[in-house]
């Protein structure tokens, strides 16, 4: 397959998993073995939400026959997490106190 002009860059494809299984003769009484089947996944990132339909198409035109799953991150998804992590921990000091509350009675005692 040669190489495609999607402008994505290198650094942005990664191999994430690759595969040989071999392939058989199923009729045959031995069910031999008849070759074998390369499987390669690639991840792809950076890409812009609005330019990943037409690079699939393309892949998918120039030899690409499977595309398994697409995901979505956010560029900050790491920063959103972290703040996310935290966010629960935080509600505590901004939730007011029973006797914070607007109309709240002090109690006698």
């Amino acid at each position: 397959m040669k190489p495609l002009k999607l402008g994505v860059d290198e650094k942005s494809i990664q191999t994430s998993s690759y595969g040989l299984s071999p392939v058989h003769d199923w009729n045959s009484p031995t069910q031999e073995i008849t070759g074998y089947e390369m499987t390669t996944r690639l991840t792809v990132s950076d890409i812009p939400i609005e330019n990943a339909g037409t690079i699939m198409s393309q892949s998918v035109a120039a030899g690409v026959n499977g595309i398994d799953s697409v995901s979505y991150f956010a560029s900050s998804y790491d920063e959103s997490y972290q703040e996310a992590l935290r966010e629960p921990w935080q509600w505590h000091r901004r939730k007011p106190k029973p006797w914070q509350r607007p109309g709240a009675k002090p109690s006698q005692g």
